[in-house]
């Protein structure tokens, strides 16, 4: 399990291309608006940590290997975001209809970015479990000698 995750070429500079865009994003959004940086830094920080980090983790754990094109960069951007979006999105919309009128409550009492961190978080923790108890299982068999 501890080799689980290894952060390959590609995967370096993926994650030097997303912070290098946000940057330039949170520069020019603070210079040529009204709002202050730190509304930006949150707003790219989740929309980082809901639409691409829970898909990015279930592409390491799942399909590291998974080649769609011959731009391998572009194969770890697209992939994990289209998991994400079948994951997270998903899941945030059932939460927010159930909440607002399964339960009737306020949709201003419990914060939204909180929601969407914790059903992030939610997903990520599902791929480590599962990848934990596939490895777990392999190694009860190896043991059995099956």
């Amino acid at each position: 399990m501890k080799d689980a995750i290894h952060f390959s070429r590609e995967d370096r500079l993926l994650w030097l291309g997303i912070f290098g865009f946000s940057g330039i994003f949170i520069l020019i959004m603070s210079v040529f608006t009204i709002v202050p940086i730190t509304h930006y830094m949150v707003r790219i920080i989740i929309t980082i940590m809901m639409m691409f980090i829970p898909g990015y983790v279930t592409m390491k754990l799942f399909f590291d290997h998974m080649e769609l094109t011959e731009y391998k960069v572009l194969d770890r951007f697209i992939v994990p975001v289209i998991i994400s979006a079948m994951t997270v999105q998903p899941s945030y919309f059932l939460v927010t209809y159930l909440r607002t009128y399964g339960l009737k409550i306020d949709e201003d009492v419990i914060n939204s970015d909180f929601l969407a961190a914790l059903i992030a978080i939610l997903v990520t923790a599902i791929a480590f479990g599962i990848k934990f108890l596939q490895a777990r299982m392999a190694g009860l068999r190896e043991q059995a000698g099956v």
